[in-house]
């Protein structure tokens, strides 16, 4: 179950729920909301939906409290814990040009500001920033290049597969590929494939390619040429 918490906020703050006022008291007066009302959003939502088989949180956690807070939330009600975490590593440059090119459609005021920006990447290495180090350390960190067709050169390679060639070549193709690169492999990894799924600006665009991926590995299967992880 896909879980953000711009999602959690914007629930409790649209329903006045209690943390949703809670949460509000803080904004109006301009100040960050407290890591414990987050996690309390969290924890509730997480509570309303215990027959899930599993979560993926969106923007959670954010600093080491909040991540030694999921630590104990998962262990107390699932007896679980965290089993991967995903990091889109972007040159800050590309980061600020992305977002100065967001603010012309957003209406967002701090994605037009490039000294808010800059402000917002010195309070991500500062807080955030962390937070993988935290998952590295237990290895259960993956870090992904998110510039562009470099977020996966296995995905973009599918997509030009899947487009170009018609049903009747693709192992013809498929054999052909394996020849020339061997590291490539049209089965990229059922792990990463899923992780990739979940990441909000990348998934519109991966879905349909993924889908047709998983179609045609189960054609090559079907003829008894499985390809390999």
């Amino acid at each position: 179950m896909h879980v953000s918490t711009g999602d959690l906020f914007r629930y409790n703050l649209g329903n006045n729920t209690e943390l949703g006022i809670l949460a509000k008291s803080f904004m109006d007066k301009g100040q960050l909301v407290p890591d414990e009302v987050t996690s309390d959003m969290l924890k509730d939502h997480l509570l309303k939906n215990k027959d899930q088989k599993g979560f993926i949180l969106d923007g959670y956690p954010r600093t080491i409290k909040q991540a030694e807070t999921l630590d104990l939330m998962l262990k107390e009600l699932f007896n679980a814990e965290v089993t991967t975490t995903l990091s889109l590593v972007v040159e800050d440059n590309i980061l600020i040009n992305r977002l100065l090119e967001r603010g012309k459609t957003s209406g967002r005021s701090d994605d037009s500001n490039k000294d808010v920006i800059e402000s917002r990447l010195k309070e991500y290495y500062k807080q955030t920033q962390p937070v993988s180090d935290y998952y590295k350390a237990n290895n259960k960190l993956v870090e992904i290049n998110g510039v562009g067709a470099k977020v996966s050169p296995d995905l973009s390679l599918a997509k030009i597969y899947i487009s170009v060639f018609p049903k009747e070549n693709r192992q013809v193709v498929f054999k052909d590929i394996e020849k020339s690169k061997p590291q490539i492999r049209l089965e990229i990894g059922n792990s990463l494939k899923n992780q990739l799924r979940i990441i909000p600006d990348l998934r519109f665009y991966l879905d349909e390619s993924i889908d047709n991926v998983e179609l045609i590995e189960k054609e090559l299967k079907g003829e008894g040429n499985n390809p390999k992880l």
